[in-house]
């Protein structure tokens, strides 16, 4: 089944967004910076990031690096 990752540094948004994908029957997590995006990476297959522009993580070059570098195909 799909997995979707959501990275937003702004608790209020991130649950908001885990509770819309989540109400589509779809398995996500939040997290709330890239060291965190990058773990979950780690640990298991990632279908779709979703990266929240206005409030994006403080180590957000470190996640631009790994997805380029490393998950070059992951839809964000």
């Amino acid at each position: 089944s799909a997995y979707v990752l959501i990275c937003s540094a702004h608790p209020d948004t991130r649950l908001e967004a885990l509770d819309i994908v989540r109400k589509l029957g779809v398995t996500v997590d939040g997290v709330a910076s890239a060291t965190q995006a990058l773990d979950a990476m780690q640990r298991r297959e990632i279908h779709l990031l979703v990266l929240d522009r206005a409030h994006p993580p403080a180590d957000m070059p470190q996640l631009q690096q790994a997805l380029t570098s490393d998950h070059p195909l992951l839809p964000v």
